[in-house]
């Protein structure tokens, strides 16, 4: 399967993954895995407030306007470093 030319634009975000730290990108996968910000301060035992700074850091570094929008990048970043979709840059 590969992207429609109009969903292309989001491998863009996904390009800029390489720009978080690895808390950010610890953070980023649970996004994808539609983890709560609670949930993700519970797993990594740090407090709900440090995984909203985490997650600002985030949407900032990868260009994207919402919490939603960074989930949706990291689940098109782990199908695309799965395989499972084409982005056509390949």
């Amino acid at each position: 399967m590969s992207l429609p030319g109009s969903q292309a634009i989001w491998t863009e975000h996904v390009g800029r993954v390489h720009l978080l730290s690895t808390r950010e990108v610890q953070v980023f996968t649970k996004l994808g895995e539609g983890y709560s910000n609670r949930l993700i301060a519970r797993q990594f035992g740090i407090a709900e407030r440090t995984v909203k700074t985490h997650v600002a850091q985030i949407m900032s570094k990868l260009g994207v306007d919402s919490r939603l929008q960074a989930g949706l990048v990291s689940v098109l970043h782990r199908l695309l470093n799965e395989g499972a979709i084409d982005d056509g840059c390949r």
